[in-house]
């Protein structure tokens, strides 16, 4: 039996603030899982009003109406909406959850995505996204769990040619960190010295 796919609409009934958003669960239970929503909830207490849009089974149908709200709604522009990115149902239906990639649906998927900009790698935002992003994580403490989860998810991603370059004009010009190492006194750039010094240095006792 096929699951209903919710697009719904939250309004925060102290700030005003807009979400839309898709759940496959109960939309009047579920709190929405933008992060500039989750964080403004945080902030502000979960004292939202839900209004349902729209119901279908099926994925294409989501996307076709989400977009058609968010374009309606100039919901990533808006500063009435926590939106980041327009809404079209970007997930995998729900029978396809958990469900394990060939290497050859993921490379498909990745430049289907890298074309259209949905995508992490080559994914531009406007100065109203970036906007929005900057207030979220502004005065964010992050946990040693997620610091875990994060180097985790990093390891091993291959940067892109504009990535890599947006890196090297931001160091350019910046002097880099010297630290000492308390085994052998050797001093250089951090990066090197945490390689090969430190609890790798050969003179650690």
């Amino acid at each position: 039996m096929s699951n209903n796919i919710y697009l719904y609409l939250k309004t925060h009934n102290k700030t005003g603030l807009k979400y839309l958003g898709k759940t496959i669960q109960d939309p009047y239970v579920y709190k929405g899982s933008g992060d500039h929503w989750t964080g403004h909830i945080q902030k502000h207490g979960n004292d939202v009003t839900t209004e349902i849009l729209f119901v279908t089974t099926d994925l294409e149908e989501f996307k076709i109406k989400g977009l058609e709200y968010s374009t309606k709604w100039n919901i990533v522009e808006s500063d009435r909406f926590a939106n980041l990115i327009p809404e079209d149902g970007g997930v995998m239906p729900p029978d396809m959850t958990g469900r394990i990639k060939s290497p050859e649906e993921c490379r498909a998927i990745s430049k289907r995505q890298l074309g259209s900009g949905n995508t992490f790698y080559g994914k531009t935002h406007s100065a109203k996204s970036l906007a929005k992003m900057s207030k979220t994580h502004k005065g964010k403490i992050i946990s040693d769990e997620q610091k875990k989860k994060l180097s985790i998810a990093a390891k091993g991603r291959i940067k892109s040619p504009e990535e890599c370059k947006n890196i090297s004009e931001a160091l350019k010009g910046k002097p880099k960190k010297r630290i000492k190492c308390p085994h052998c006194d050797v001093d250089g750039q951090a990066s090197n010295m945490k390689r090969w010094h430190f609890d790798n240095c050969g003179n650690k006792k």
